[in-house]
C-alpha cells in the first residue's frame, strides 16, 4: 500500500474538487459548474451576478423548481417542497415564485460562509429530493408519454390557465395540440403550444411526419406561437425506424420549433424547468 502523507492527501483532495469545477462568463454574470452531480449524473450548477455596488446575487438557474415539478413534489404539502422551504428558511435563501428560482443576495464576495451555505443547500436538494418516497399513486415509469406529461402539468393545479387537447389554427389547417398556455414577457403575451410524439410505440415515421407538418403550418401564421415538440424513444433508440423518426424531429428544428427528448433526463428536466418558470408568475398571483 502506497504511503500517503498529509501534503499528498491535501493535493489529491484539492485536485478532486477543482479539476471539475468551472466558471464560465454568461449574460451578465457567471455560470458555475460544481464538482458534484445530481441524482441523474448531471453536474449541479448555479449562477452568480455582481451588482454595481458590489453585492452578489446567487441563483439556482431554476433547477430546484424543475426538479420539484418533475417529481410531482411542487405542491406545498409534499415532502420535497417542505424540505426546500425548510432549507431556504434556515440559510436565509429566497424562494422566488415569480421566477421559479432559489436566490440569495450577499453583500460581499468575502462572505464565504454564505456562499458555501448556498452551495450546500443546492447539493442537499438535488441529491436528496429524488430519493424521497414518492406519494402513493404517482408512478414515474410505465405510462405513455402523454399521460406522464399530463401528470406533471396537473401538479401545477392551473386548469383554467393550461388548456389540454385544444385546437389551434395554422395557415391552412386546424390542428390539435396537447397543451396550450399564454406566457407574458415584458408585457407581450405569446401562446405556448406543446405537442407530443411517442415514437416508442407503433408508426414512429408517421408520428414524426405529423408533428413536422403541424409545425410548418402552425409556424406559418403571422402571430407565431412558441411550439415545443416533446418526443420519446423509451429505450427503442436502437430501433432504426424509431431513430430515423427522432432524427427527423431534431433535424428540422430550424423551422422554428423546440424539440425535447423526454427519454433524456437532462432534456426532460430542462422542459420542466422552463414550463414552470413561464407559469410561475401565475402561481405567484394565486398565492396572494
Amino acid at each position: 500500500m502506497t504511503k500517503v502523507d498529509d501534503r499528498n492527501l491535501l493535493n489529491s483532495l484539492r485536485h478532486l474538487l477543482t479539476d471539475t469545477l468551472s466558471v464560465t462568463p454568461a449574460d451578465t454574470g457567471f455560470q458555475i459548474v460544481l464538482p458534484f452531480n445530481d441524482s441523474s449524473g448531471e453536474p449541479i450548477e448555479l449562477f452568480m451576478t455582481f451588482s454595481p455596488d458590489g453585492e452578489l446575487l446567487l441563483d439556482d438557474l431554476g433547477h430546484t423548481a424543475g426538479l420539484l415539478f418533475h417529481l410531482a413534489q411542487h405542491a406545498e404539502d409534499t415532502p420535497g417542497h417542505m424540505l426546500v422551504k425548510n432549507l431556504a428558511h434556515a440559510y436565509r435563501i429566497n424562494m422566488d415564485y415569480n421566477q421559479g428560482m432559489l436566490q440569495q443576495r450577499i453583500t460581499s464576495i468575502e462572505q464565504r460562509a454564505a456562499i458555501l451555505n448556498f452551495i450546500k443547500t443546492l447539493i442537499s436538494i438535488q441529491t436528496t429530493i429524488p430519493n424521497l418516497q414518492i406519494r402513493k399513486g404517482i408512478k414515474r415509469r410505465g405510462k405513455r408519454l402523454g399521460t406522464r406529461l399530463a401528470q406533471e402539468i396537473k401538479q401545477l393545479r392551473l386548469p383554467e390557465h393550461v388548456q389540454r387537447v385544444v385546437e389551434v389554427a395554422g395557415k391552412h389547417e386546424i390542428w390539435v395540440v396537447d397543451y396550450k398556455y399564454v406566457h407574458t414577457t415584458d408585457g407581450l403575451a405569446k401562446d405556448v403550444l406543446i405537442v407530443t410524439a411517442d415514437l416508442s410505440h407503433r408508426d414512429p415515421k408517421e408520428k414524426a411526419a405529423h408533428v413536422l407538418t403541424l409545425a410548418y403550418d402552425v409556424l406559418a401564421v403571422d402571430r407565431k406561437p412558441t411550439l415545443r415538440v416533446v418526443y420519446e424513444v423509451n429505450g427503442n433508440g436502437r430501433n432504426p425506424a424509431v431513430q430515423r423518426a427522432a432524427d427527423l424531429i431534431e433535424d428540422y428544428k430550424g423551422i422554428g420549433y423546440e424539440a425535447y427528448n423526454y427519454s433524456d433526463p437532462k432534456q426532460r428536466r430542462n422542459l420542466s424547468t422552463l414550463t414552470l418558470q413561464e407559469l410561475s408568475p401565475i402561481l405567484a398571483r394565486l398565492k396572494k
